[in-house]
């Protein structure tokens, strides 16, 4: 098998500018003719169902360093390079500043997503004035929509925390554990069995959800609604980890 020849930092740096100007290529297309096409036909048709999916702390240079490696070394696009170019896909920015300073933590990034305003960093849904606007996930289920949190960190982390809960501190965790009970979030899934007491536990399962601490626990689970899944005394473990631990590896095999 060829192995990949090395890179002189000049080399790389070149193949870098590049692997950004394919990346903009890509996204001009995608908000090109066949982004407004896409805008069209979505118009026509009602969605059912919408994924919020967030890979926290993945930024555009994250994809360009992606791209610039796989197309140096592999000789291959990125799986998100393909999207951009083949399928009908709109991409658009987002701006997730915090209020109190430079760099943006979880809390604030994720408030904006919840709240759709500027938050300090460490604070979740609170404004700087005091308020406590209603929540995205508050507002989905006055509209009667169903709405699940599943996460590879603790369930009560400030992102995942972000879209429900209202707290002064994102470390706050058990507050935040009982306002997914309190708020009605129907599906759960992530680490954090430290933040979730028995007494909590017990309440969670005389409101009528089904509580899974293991993988067995939660087959016998799967369908129901709602549900609370908790996987690890904290964040959910690495794949690395999982591959090198034969409990890890039977607890989340398919």
């Amino acid at each position: 098998m060829n192995q990949p020849r090395s890179s002189s930092r000049r080399e790389f740096l070149k193949f870098a500018g590049l692997g950004s100007l394919v990346f903009g290529a890509g996204s001009a297309r995608a908000l090109g003719a066949d982004g407004r096409e896409a805008a069209a036909n979505s118009a026509k048709r009602q969605a059912k169902n919408v994924i919020f999916m967030v890979s926290d702390g993945m930024c555009f240079s994250v994809l360009t360093a992606a791209q610039t490696y796989l197309t140096r070394t592999e000789k291959r696009s990125s799986n998100w390079m393909k999207m951009y170019g083949e399928l009908p896909v709109v991409r658009s920015l987002c701006e997730t500043d915090s209020a109190s300073g430079i760099v943006t933590d979880s809390a604030a990034a994720g408030s904006c997503w919840g709240i759709g305003e500027r938050i300090d960093n460490g604070v979740i849904n609170i404004t700087q004035d005091g308020r406590k606007p209603v929540t995205l996930v508050q507002k989905m289920n006055a509209a009667r929509k169903r709405c699940g949190l599943v996460t590879t960190t603790t369930a009560t982390h400030a992102t995942p925390a972000g879209f429900v809960a209202t707290v002064a501190t994102r470390s706050d965790q058990k507050t935040i554990a009982a306002q997914y009970l309190e708020r009605g979030v129907d599906v759960v899934l992530g680490g954090g069995t430290q933040y979730f007491s028995e007494d909590l536990l017990a309440d969670y399962r005389k409101a009528g959800y089904g509580v899974a601490l293991n993988r067995d626990q939660l087959l016998a689970d799967a369908g129901k609604a709602p549900l609370l899944g908790l996987f690890s005394k904290s964040h959910v473990p690495f794949e690395i980890d999982r591959l090198n631990s034969a409990a890890l590896k039977a607890s989340t095999s398919s």
